[in-house]
């Protein structure tokens, strides 16, 4: 089992990457990476045994939800479209590895170098995740500094996918499919 979390962690390196700024600010991303790698493996061990929350997404109260892919965060946001539906203070896609919608993910959010979850969110039938419940350590628009958060994503075949890399904001497909791949589990 450690072999296999530390080969998710590795190949996880090569198929993401970080958002929100990287390491955090300092520029120093090989050390951040290394820090994040280390620090997934201890949360993906300590979470093994755990059974998966509920998700915290809206899914049952917003009803189906649409545009797999695109940066939710674009119209789920105070002034935005679909403000009016909700606003989103993370969301994202997640697909299987031959990029078909993956609908039964699991996506977790650590406080930034510990092994405390923010939350933790299911994805729908088209793949995405989604909340409008605040997120612990992701950046609000007009909100304090944030120490960021560590992204662990499990697929149904309970391998993790990491995220290299510090995030402080929640907008996944901003990045994820436009400047850097999309984000996968299998």
């Amino acid at each position: 089992m450690l072999r296999n979390l530390l080969f998710g962690t590795a190949v996880s390196l090569v198929f993401l990457t970080s958002c929100g700024g990287g390491g955090g600010g300092s520029g120093d991303s090989t050390s951040t990476a290394a820090s994040t790698a280390a620090s997934t493996a201890s949360k993906a061990a300590s979470t093994a045994s755990k059974s998966k929350s509920s998700s915290g997404s809206s899914t049952a109260a917003l009803g189906m939800s649409h545009n797999a892919g695109q940066d939710c965060l674009s119209c789920h946001k105070t002034g935005g479209s679909g403000a009016s539906k909700a606003i989103f203070t993370l969301a994202g896609t997640v697909y299987k590895t031959g990029g078909a919608a993956q609908t039964q993910a699991t996506v977790k959010l650590f406080i930034h170098n510990t092994n405390t979850l923010s939350i933790s969110l299911t994805t729908d039938s088209l793949g995405n995740f989604y909340t409008t419940k605040a997120v612990t350590g992701l950046f609000v628009a007009g909100g304090p500094f944030v120490d960021g958060v560590d992204i662990a994503i499990d697929g149904p075949a309970a391998s993790d996918t990491t995220m290299s890399g510090l995030v402080t904001n929640g907008s996944c497909n901003a990045c994820h499919g436009v400047s850097t791949g999309k984000i996968t589990a299998n």
